[in-house]
């Protein structure tokens, strides 16, 4: 908050939630980051389809398809084994099914009955007269959630970007309070009655981080009219802006 003019008739105060403008944006694009990667690469179908040759080697070729149609195909030849691999990460444990040959591996993954999947491609390597398996599986949940949670961020990220612009005029000639919120592409104005406004107070909120703060007018009608939407840690700055309020108010 800044005290944009102060004379014996008039008072200007601007705030502008720098702070919350960037965490919106930054928010924003990050979600917007994760819908992409989530359409644009994620698997929504998969199909497996391993073949024996007539030496009884096995290839497989794993074949994905992203939301948007995109095709992937990965293919391990002299396929010997297949079974379920555990990675522990920081906060989550993440299996996947994974085929292996002399030389490399192959992760498929599976998101429901890994262990019904791995038993068919396994009871398949185990039998030298099967000619070929093929498997057929959406992975609605992986991708459900990677295209749920991203709006929810995205509208919280919007929310902050609407965080608005706020001027505050105070007129003695004029016994008015004029509030002029900018609000990204919506501009409102608010008009109040000097004599309306009882008194200036300071509003205390625990947060993480300590305690917070904003200015807000106590009105001759009950209403309590904060003078930020958001809150501001620095009690100094508050406190002295408050006082300067109530002191043009007084004289």
């Amino acid at each position: 908050m800044e005290l944009l003019e102060q004379t014996p008739n008039r008072l200007k105060i601007r705030h502008r939630p720098v702070v919350s403008w960037i965490a919106g944006g930054l928010i924003s694009a990050a979600s917007l980051i994760w819908i992409g990667y989530s359409v644009a690469w994620m698997p929504a179908k998969t199909r497996l389809l391993c073949n024996r040759d007539s030496v009884g080697l096995v290839t497989c070729q794993l074949q994905q398809q992203t939301w948007f149609g995109l095709p992937r195909q990965q293919t391990l030849y002299n396929v010997r084994s297949a079974e379920i691999r555990t990675r522990h990460r920081s906060r989550s444990t993440v299996s996947m099914i994974l085929l292996t040959s002399a030389t490399q591996n192959l992760e498929v993954s599976n998101s429901r009955q890994r262990r019904g999947t791995v038993s068919e491609i396994q009871a398949f390597l185990n039998s030298p007269s099967a000619p070929s398996l093929e498997l057929r599986y959406a992975e609605p949940a992986a991708s459900a959630l990677l295209l749920i949670f991203p709006p929810m961020f995205l509208g919280a990220g919007i929310y902050l970007l609407r965080t608005p612009f706020v001027i505050w005029a105070f007129y003695k000639t004029l016994h008015q309070l004029v509030v002029e919120q900018q609000q990204l592409w919506q501009k409102q104005e608010s008009n109040y009655a000097l004599g309306d406004i009882l008194r200036v107070e300071i509003e205390e909120v625990k947060t993480k981080n300590g305690k917070s703060y904003r200015i807000r007018l106590q009105l001759r009608n009950g209403q309590k009219l904060p003078l930020t939407a958001d809150l501001i840690s620095n009690h100094q700055e508050v406190s002295m802006l408050a006082a300067t309020i109530e002191q043009f108010l007084q004289e």
